[in-house]
C-alpha cells in the first residue's frame, strides 16, 4: 500500500484550507501561496 494513500485526504484538506484562507485575505503574495502548497505536499 502507498504511503501516500492513508494521508492524501489529510493533506488535500489541509491544502484546501491554505487555498480558502488565502483567497479570504486576498492579500497573500504568490511566493507564499506558492510555498505554503509546497509545505502542504510535504
Amino acid at each position: 500500500k502507498n504511503f501516500f494513500d492513508g494521508l492524501s485526504d489529510q493533506r488535500r484538506r489541509a491544502v484546501l484550507n491554505r487555498l480558502l484562507i488565502a483567497s479570504y485575505l486576498e492579500d497573500m503574495p504568490a511566493s507564499d501561496l506558492s510555498t505554503s502548497l509546497l509545505w502542504g505536499f510535504q
